[in-house]
This record gives C-alpha cells, structure tokens and sequence, in this order.
C-alpha cells in the first residue's frame, strides 16, 4: 500500500485586458428588481460619458478608477489556489485492488476560474464588474473532493468487477441583476453582483460508475468484452441555476431564479469490445 500528501499553492498574474480610458465614475445607490429583497446595491455611473469611448488592451493587475468627487479607487487583481491532496493506494493483490484520494481545496479572488476569465472579458471597463461584490470563491471551485475506485477479479469465471465513485462539492454561484444602460449611463445594460462572488453552492455531485469485464485469450489476441454502467443510481444532481434574480427568458416563456438549467448526465450503459495484441 502507498501514501501521498500533496500540497498544491498557485497564483494567477499578469491579466491582459481592456480598460476604459479616462473615464469617471459616480457612486449611487441601485436596487435590485423583485423578487430579490435585499437592501439597495451600490454601484457606479459613468459621469463623463462621450460618444466615443476609448479602450486600452494592458496589463491590469491594478486598475485605478476616477471618482467624480476628484478621489481615486484601486484594485489589485488576485486569484489563489491552495490545495492538499490525500491519496491511499493499494496495488493489484490477491485479485482485488483499490484508491482512495480526498482533496480539500479554495479558489478564491475577484477573477473567476473560467477558461478566458481576465483574459477576455469587460469586467475592468466600468468599476462594477471588478468593485461591487467581486471577492470570493471562483465558480469552478470545489471545495471537496472524494474519489474510490476499486476492483476485484472474480475466481472461475474471471471476471473483473470495478468502481468508480466520486462525490464533489457544487458549483458556486452568485445572485445578479441587470442594470439598465440609463442606470448606469454606460454603452449598454451591466450585470452586478447581489452578493459576494461565490455566495451559494450547488448540491453535492455524487455519481457512481460500474465495469464489469471478460477477457478471452486466442493466441496472442487478447479480446475484452466489457460493459459501463455510468451513473448506476441515475441520480439527477443539479450543475447550474438561473443566476438572474428576476429570472431570464427561454423560448418566450420567464424562467424564475435559482430554476435548475443542467443536470449531470442521465444513466448510461456502454457494451463494448476491445481488441489488443
């Protein structure tokens, strides 16, 4: 058997972005559309809008706004990993084998974990998308994980038997609304934040995945005839909401927050043969 404890730290620097330049901002106070019920938002208006904004492609590791008062707000752009991992091996013996592997982790900063996320994104073009609410557990975030797998060959009739469970924690998600492009005097309606990024967590994904194999042995061929069973308790985990708090429209018809919009996959069986020589 074998043990391994990993510990994992990575930081994120160096975003290249657009920035809008020479632009000034205007705190005021914003609320948010029923049903939500929170108190009213602070946000910024654009004070000195032209007809032709400008934008500068650089590096915004620190982006400092202008407020209409004559002060000045900076942000410092961030997003950290920090991890330990947990593995517990027990290689092939006396016909079975198992893993067993934890992982604690936190993606944390006011840059999601997107694939493009600080990257290609306007979230620096007004002070809205990076000053209101914008701290917090990244949206890819898992905060734990736990796999086993394990499998066992079946005297006589040889066949090999393996599982695969995992249980993750959700998704992260934050409540938004929609500020309108008068609101917010800016080139066209802006998201905000209703909470810090990251508030909410989806439920637990928990699946289970099952093999069964038989290998026939014809000189040297070797021909496995297998069958996957996916999501063996076809459970119906919830992988994304409606974030929008007044809800959004999907063909025609208003879909309410926190209405489920993706599900991990139904159940599958996979009958299948391999070949090897």
């Amino acid at each position: 058997m074998k043990f391994s404890a990993t510990g994992i730290y990575r930081e994120a620097k160096n975003f290249i972005n657009s920035e809008l330049i020479g632009g000034t901002w205007t705190p005021i106070s914003f609320t948010a559309p029923k049903p939500w019920t929170g108190p009213p938002l602070a946000i910024y208006k654009w004070a000195n809008k032209t007809s032709s904004p400008q934008y500068l492609i650089q590096n915004v590791d620190t982006v400092t706004y202008a407020m209409s008062d004559g002060t000045t707000v900076t942000t410092n752009q961030s997003r950290k990993y920090k991890g330990l991992m947990l593995v517990l091996t027990r290689s092939r013996k006396d016909r079975w084998h198992a893993q067993v592997s934890y992982v604690l982790s936190k993606t944390e900063g006011n840059i999601s974990n997107g694939s493009e996320s600080g990257i290609s994104s306007s979230q620096f073009d007004t002070p809205n998308g990076i000053l209101v609410n914008a701290f917090g557990p990244a949206g890819y975030d898992r905060r734990h994980e736990i796999k086993i797998m394990a499998g066992y060959q079946i005297p006589v009739v040889e066949v090999a038997v393996d599982a695969y469970f995992q249980a993750i924690s959700g998704y992260n998600y934050t409540p938004y609304a929609s500020a309108s492009k008068s609101t917010v005097n800016y080139t066209g309606s802006l998201s905000v934040n209703l909470e810090p990024r990251g508030s909410r967590v989806l439920p637990f994904d928990k699946e289970l995945t099952l093999r069964a194999e038989k290998v026939f042995k014809v000189g040297i061929h070797r021909v496995g005839l297998y069958v996957d069973i996916a999501n063996v308790f076809n459970a119906g985990i919830v992988t994304g909401v409606v974030g929008r708090v007044d809800g959004t429209s999907i063909q025609g018809k208003l879909v309410p927050f926190e209405t489920p919009t993706a599900l991990i996959s139904a159940r599958q069986a996979t009958l299948g043969l391999r070949w090897s020589f």
